[in-house]
C-alpha cells in the first residue's frame, strides 16, 4: 500500500512512453479509470485478507512447523524460491479451477495491457494464497521472511505487466519478462493457459506451461457477452455465470462438478438445449473425469501426508518414510491426471493400484506391533478405494 504513489508515477510514464513509441492504443482512460476503482476495492479488503493470512501463518509457524530455518543469506534465496514456485501453482490453480478462476478472472477481463493492470485484482483473490502458504509455514519458512519476500516479488510482477519494454533475450530463459507476461494474458488459442510464472519463468519450463511471444497479441477473455465498463461487474462477473449456470444444471453430480472443473467444461444436463460458452480458456481436457479424480486424489493424498508430518515425531523414522514415499508418489500420479490429458491413463491407474497393493503388504507387515498406525493406514487405504469408486462413478 505504500508504494502505490510510486507506482502510479510509473504508471503515467509507462502511459508517456506509450504515447512517444505511438503505442497509445495500450491505454484508454475508461479502462485505466477502471483499473484504478477496482485497485481501490482490493487495498481495502486487503486489510482483511491479509489479517486472516498473517493470522494463519503465524499460528501455523508457531503452533506446527516441522523445521526452523536459520535467518542468513541462503535461507532468503531458498525463501523467495519457495514463495515463486507456490506462486506459479498458485496461479495454475486458479487458471483451472472455476470457482478459483472467478476471483482471478477480473486480472484478465481488461482488453488493454499496461502498468495499471496490476492495480486490477479482485478483493477476493488473496484468500487463494492462505492454504499454500499454511503449508510454508507448516514447513518452517518464517512468516517475517514470507511477507517481506512477497512484497519484493510483488514490485517485480508489476513491472511485467507493460508493452514498452522490448523482448530481453537470455533474460527469458530464466526470468518472466514483459514479453513473456504480455503472452499470459492473450486470448489466443496459443497463448491460453501459458507462462504463469511471478518472478522465474523456470517453473513453466519444467511443467510445460512456457511459450514465447511469436504472434500479436489479443488481450482479454473469450466471453463474448463481457462488456469491460463497471468495477463491480468485473469483480462478481464470472460468479454469477457460475451462479447461472449451477442452477441451470439437473443432475447433481454436475452441480459438483461445476465449481471444480476448469472453466471450459460444460455440463452435458444443459448443453442440448442451453449450451452455455467457454468464458476464459480454449484448451479442451480430453477426458474430464481424469481431472477431477486428479483434484480429488492429490486433496486426500495431500491431507493424510499433512496428518503424517504433523505427528512425525511419535513415529520411528522407518514409518516416516515409508508414509512419505506412499502419499508423493500418489500425489505425483494424481498431478499428472490433472495436468498432462494425452498420458496413458489406464498405465497410471494400474500404476496406483500397485502402489496402494504393495504398501498395503509392506506396512501390515511393518506394522505388526502397532496397531495406531495400522489402523490409520487402513483408514487411508479406503480413501483412496472410495477415490477409485468415485471415478468409477463419474467416468
Amino acid at each position: 500500500m505504500i508504494f502505490i504513489p510510486l507506482f502510479l508515477l510509473f504508471v503515467f510514464m509507462d502511459w508517456y512512453l506509450a504515447k512517444r513509441k505511438n503505442k497509445s492504443a495500450a491505454f484508454s482512460e475508461s479502462n485505466t479509470s477502471l483499473n484504478f476503482i477496482i485497485g481501490s476495492i482490493q487495498q481495502i479488503a486487503t486489510v482483511i485478507s491479509f489479517y486472516l493470512l498473517l493470522t494463519c501463518v503465524n499460528y501455523t509457524y508457531h503452533n506446527y512447523r516441522i523445521t526452523t530455518l536459520s535467518n542468513n543469506w541462503y535461507s532468503w534465496i531458498l525463501t523467495y524460491l519457495a514463495i515463486d514456485f507456490v506462486a506459479y501453482w498458485i496461479h495454475r490453480f486458479s487458471h483451472r479451477i472455476n470457482i478459483i478462476w472467478a476471483s482471478h478472472i477480473t486480472h484478465h477481463s481488461s482488453n488493454k495491457f499496461n502498468l495499471s493492470n496490476s492495480f486490477r485484482t479482485s478483493p477476493f483473490q488473496d484468500l487463494n494464497r492462505i492454504p499454500f502458504w499454511i503449508l510454508l509455514a507448516f514447513i518452517g519458512f518464517n512468516p517475517q521472511m514470507l511477507f517481506t519476500v512477497f512484497v519484493v516479488s510483488s514490485i517485480i510482477e508489476f513491472f511485467t505487466h507493460t508493452q514498452n519494454a522490448p523482448k530481453l533475450k537470455w533474460m527469458e530463459y530464466i526470468f518472466v519478462t514483459p514479453s513473456l507476461h504480455k503472452v499470459h494474458h492473450g486470448k489466443n488459442d496459443l497463448y491460453i493457459d501459458k507462462n504463469y510464472g511471478s518472478t522465474f519463468i523456470i517453473w513453466d519450463r519444467i511443467f510445460g506451461t512456457f511459450q514465447e511471444e511469436t504472434e500479436t497479441v489479443e488481450f482479454g477473455i473469450k466471453a463474448s457477452s463481457y462488456q469491460d465498463n463497471h468495477a463491480v461487474k468485473a469483480i462478481t462477473y464470472y460468479y454469477k455465470d457460475l451462479f447461472k449456470r449451477y442452477k441451470a444444471i439437473t443432475s447433481l453430480k454436475e452441480k459438483i462438478l461445476i465449481w471444480i472443473m476448469p472453466p471450459e467444461w460444460e455440463p452435458k444436463s444443459i448443453q442440448s438445449s442451453q449450451s452455455i460458452s467457454a468464458i476464459a480458456n480454449s484448451n479442451t481436457l480430453e477426458r474430464n473425469s481424469y481431472y477431477l479424480f486428479g483434484v480429488i486424489s492429490l486433496t486426500i493424498n495431500i491431507l493424510f501426508f499433512f496428518l503424517v508430518l504433523l505427528f512425525k515425531n511419535t513415529m520411528p523414522k522407518l514409518y516416516l518414510f515409508g508414509y512419505s514415499i506412499y502419499y508423493i508418489s500418489n500425489m505425483l500420479i494424481a498431478y499428472k491426471l490433472m495436468f498432462l490429458p494425452n498420458m496413458r491413463y489406464k498405465i497410471l491407474l494400474l500404476l496406483i493400484k500397485s502402489i496402494v497393493a504393495i504398501t498395503v503388504v509392506l506396512f501390515v507387515y511393518v506394522f505388526i506391533n502397532h496397531q495406531l498406525h495400522l489402523i490409520y493406514f487402513a483408514v487411508s487405504i479406503v480413501c483412496q478405494l472410495l477415490i477409485f469408486l468415485l471415478y468409477k462413478l463419474i467416468k
